[in-house]
């Protein structure tokens, strides 16, 4: 794991925290790149980084030109895997295999 890959992980925990507590509700916006800057003491970078994360896992969604909104929590999935549970060899393997199978007959 790269430095920045890991203080981008303490942004999305910090940031998920607030959401999953209620500290940021749904339809609120999530402070702004530089306040997430001098809060976290990273790089823009790593905040953009952090951002881009927490919309891939359907936390925020953002428009530009006026900021990252807080979505509402979705239920929890029993699809959602986290990368830090691919340790080994064997498990990225496993997960091709998983992963040829459904998106092969997904796309059929």
């Amino acid at each position: 794991m790269t430095v920045s890959a890991g203080l981008a992980d303490r942004v999305v925990s910090g940031i998920k925290d607030q959401i999953l507590a209620g500290d940021l509700a749904p339809g609120e916006k999530l402070p702004s790149e530089s306040d997430l800057v001098g809060t976290y003491g990273v790089s823009r970078t790593v905040a953009r980084e952090a951002v881009t994360r927490l919309r891939a896992e359907g936390l925020v969604e953002t428009f530009q030109g006026r900021g990252s909104f807080v979505l509402a929590v979705p239920a929890p999935s029993p699809f959602a895997l986290e990368s830090s549970a691919i340790r080994t060899q064997h498990d990225v393997l496993d997960m091709v295999d998983f992963r040829l199978g459904v998106e092969c007959e997904a796309a059929a």
